[in-house]
């Protein structure tokens, strides 16, 4: 069976136009595309591509293309249902504005292929690249007011040749092994004069930084910049100097976070973002033991010094507010009582750690799991240095259990406790101590192995299944009974599974790669 090409797109630019074909529904091999722009007179095969996509650049109108399938031995070869683009010049244009605040912003779909990158590009109408954002953005600023066409792009960087994604670019050159396009989309971009405008310069996009930052941009002059958290809260307000920079001191909870800037005068306000994540201080433990109940004085060969309690049995712990120096360093532990004063010095090196690791955050996109049966998959984000392990704790942290080997950025989990947690150990090499990332701790009911109500009466289930571009991945739906035993598997990239019986179930759509062993054995 030859299956059936589509483009997800509309009406396409006349004057430049680039996208994606889809191949579904085929039985066999996929031999070769080909395309034809006689109306299917005659067909002209396109490259040497076999696989189950093909982009298209500059696309003639009623240009159509289709795939040739084969299931070898005697049968002949299938041809798929051809599709046909349309382009035009209105669709060169969109007729009214889509943003007056001098950007660009549309929706970049998450994707849980790994090493999969995703920007936006926006060309003119002759297809050469005026613009690029970064990586899993979707918002490019700072765009001069005017007419776009705007796709999200999505590749791996590994694989080569890569896509020569450059301004002054023409799609026609970009080519790349391993790139597809999204729909194409008219954008047009207005700027309100007099509007002022602001932008964070530090901490930039996808950064690390303490949970006492100094923040700081630039502004129109004279304006007022406030910065709100997350929930809308003021952190500060600063006025922008002549020059037009501001900066305001603020603090913060460890863990990502998002921070807005609002520039303000009387023409009205113009806002940005930046997201980045907040580490605590290092701070470094000394213990020791000393006569019970006395005060110990911890002095360092750095200056600093803090005191500690002396327990019953002896012992004392105390904590310097950060770490120390690379090089020969010392701490003296002194106490004191009414016959005199008694001393004892420890002296060590520190190995050099020019590059400290961040541990980053591991989140769950879930919410309260079923407790007799689920299944999920964590991840981590803005860390710095080398994943070494993933670790796991049943006691709130008390003890860490190393799970398996894996070092990627995402971990699955079975069946997992009622406030079991997950955290991540990071690593830059030299003498730097692992940073652990913020931990997870999932939740579970057994009010979440049941829907109150009914989601479907037509004995299917229907979800959402977000497509990716990512090649060769493969998504399903898979419903279980409440002890996580499946029950129903729907085809790749369907979103309905039919013929459902009445009942409860526990769905999950699951992504793989059927060609990297072992495959799930779904």
């Amino acid at each position: 069976m030859g299956g059936l090409v589509s483009y997800a797109g509309g009406v396409l630019c006349a004057s430049s136009n680039a996208g994606t074909l889809q191949l579904s529904g085929q039985t066999g091999n996929l031999l070769k595309w080909q395309t034809s722009t006689n109306g299917g007179g005659t067909w002209t095969d396109v490259a040497s591509n076999t696989a189950t996509y093909l982009n298209f650049v500059n696309a003639t109108n009623g240009q159509q293309y289709r795939a040739v399938v084969s299931n070898g031995g005697s049968c002949a070869d299938a041809n798929s249902t051809a599709v046909t683009l349309v382009t035009s010049s209105t669709a060169c244009a969109s007729p009214a504005c889509d943003n007056a605040a001098g950007a660009i912003v549309v929706s970049v779909a998450s994707t849980t292929a790994v090493g999969i990158e995703q920007r936006i590009i926006a060309t003119n109408a002759s297809g050469v690249i005026q613009y690029i954002g970064n990586p899993g953005s979707g918002t490019i600023s700072n765009v001069a007011g005017g007419q776009y066409l705007v796709y999200v792009v999505s590749y791996d960087p590994s694989i080569m040749p890569a896509p020569a994604l450059g301004l002054g670019a023409s799609l026609s050159s970009v080519g790349g092994k391993c790139i597809q396009y999204s729909n194409q989309l008219a954008y047009r971009v207005c700027v309100t004069i007099g509007l002022p405008t602001v932008a964070i310069v530090s901490p930039g996009e996808n950064s690390t930084a303490t949970t006492s930052p100094m923040v700081s941009g630039t502004a129109t002059p004279n304006s007022l910049v406030t910065l709100t958290d997350p929930t809308g809260a003021t952190l500060c307000s600063t006025t922008a100097t002549a020059g037009g920079l501001w900066s305001c001191s603020v603090t913060l909870s460890p863990g990502s976070t998002t921070l807005t800037a609002t520039a303000c005068t009387s023409v009205g306000c113009g806002t940005t973002t930046t997201s980045f994540t907040a580490v605590a201080p290092v701070s470094t433990p000394v213990s020791g033991t000393a006569t019970a109940g006395s005060t110990v004085t911890l002095t360092a060969s750095n200056g600093s010094s803090v005191t500690a309690l002396a327990s019953p049995s002896g012992s004392f712990t105390a904590s310097f507010p950060a770490a120390f120096s690379a090089g020969l360093n010392s701490v003296t532990a002194t106490v004191c009582s009414g016959t005199g004063c008694a001393s004892a010095v420890s002296s060590f090196t520190v190995g050099s750690c020019s590059n400290p690791p961040v541990g980053g955050l591991v989140s769950y996109a879930g919410g309260v799991l079923c407790n007799s049966s689920n299944a999920g998959t964590l991840q981590l984000s803005g860390y710095t240095g080398n994943i070494l392990k993933w670790q796991t704790s049943t006691n709130n942290g008390g003890t860490w259990t190393d799970v398996g080997s894996s070092t990627a950025t995402y971990l699955n989990f079975v069946n997992a406790a009622n406030g079991q947690q997950y955290r991540v150990l990071i690593n830059t090499g030299e003498s730097c101590a692992d940073a652990p990332s913020t931990a997870v701790t999932l939740v579970t009911s057994n009010t979440a192995c049941a829907s109150p109500t009914c989601d479907n009466n037509n004995g299917a289930i229907v979800v959402s299944v977000a497509s990716t571009t990512a090649l060769g991945i493969e998504q399903r739906i898979l419903a279980t009974n409440a002890s996580g035993i499946i029950q129903y598997i729907g085809n790749p990239g369907s979103s309905t599974i039919s013929n459902v019986a009445g009942g409860q179930y526990l769905v999950y759509v699951v992504s793989y790669d059927p060609s990297i062993l072992p495959a799930p054995a779904l």
